[in-house]
């Protein structure tokens, strides 16, 4: 049962939609989106978890780097609840030398230049 807490509907065509309606359910979990698609001559439904789209739980300096294309291997961008930079970034390796080491860039393990700030400083 969704609640229309957020709802917006236009009766104007951009070419392709037709009433298009935002949906945000009443315990703010689910975030639907609706309409009639003209070009394909069918209505759709999509239903998204809210958590999935946006990061509620991260908190860091600067919100607009995460899912941005970079890759940000420092915490707090690369932890779990900013979903690893939003995916920016590449999957850990365990670094050749320290196996139970697992970043993204195992090259800035051991190459002369101290880094302070996790997870290089571990």
């Amino acid at each position: 049962d969704y609640g229309n807490v957020v709802q917006e509907i236009e009766r104007a065509t951009d070419g392709n939609i037709l009433g298009l309606d935002v949906s945000l359910s009443r315990n703010e979990q689910k975030l639907s989106v609706s309409g009639f698609d003209i070009k394909h001559n069918n209505g759709f439904v999509k239903v998204y978890e809210v958590n999935e789209l946006f990061y509620p739980d991260c908190l860091v300096p600067d919100p607009d780097k995460i899912g941005d294309g970079d890759c940000n291997d420092i915490e707090p961008y690369y932890t779990a609840v900013c979903a690893f930079d939003g995916g920016d970034c590449p999957d850990t390796q365990p670094h050749p030398l320290y196996p139970e080491c697992l970043v993204v860039q195992s090259n800035a393990i051991g190459n002369g230049i101290c880094s302070d700030i996790l997870p290089y400083n571990s």
